[in-house]
């Protein structure tokens, strides 16, 4: 993550978490991702949205993060199979979220 601090990310999301977790609106959903022993490998919000030009209903992945500890241990790619799920149970045909185009790991992840 050169263009970004890599500590300075990780206080960042977990301030993201925490506020996602304090302050979500009643169509907000948020699933974690756990190892057996309980530690956390990531958490993903999502809720409706409507997009502006089409009118069409469609999900939105507000935050999805991923520690440190936790890459490369298949907590993103579940998420992502979370948020997929998760859209496809309400009907939505798409699923939208914004990423840095400068946050490299990111952009190549969701090409997936």
């Amino acid at each position: 993550m050169g263009w970004r601090d890599p500590q300075k990310m990780e206080e960042a999301q977990l301030i993201i978490a925490e506020k996602s977790l304090n302050d979500t609106s009643p169509d907000t959903e948020i699933f974690v991702v756990e190892e057996q022993t309980g530690e956390l490998l990531g958490f993903l919000e999502v809720k409706p949205h409507k997009d502006f030009l089409s009118g069409i209903e469609q999900g939105n992945i507000l935050a999805i993060a991923v520690p440190s500890k936790g890459e490369g241990k298949g907590g993103g790619t579940r998420l992502m199979e979370k948020a997929e799920e998760w859209a496809h149970h309400k009907g939505y045909h798409n699923l939208v979220l914004n990423v840095f185009t400068k946050n490299d790991r990111a952009v190549n992840f969701f090409k997936r």
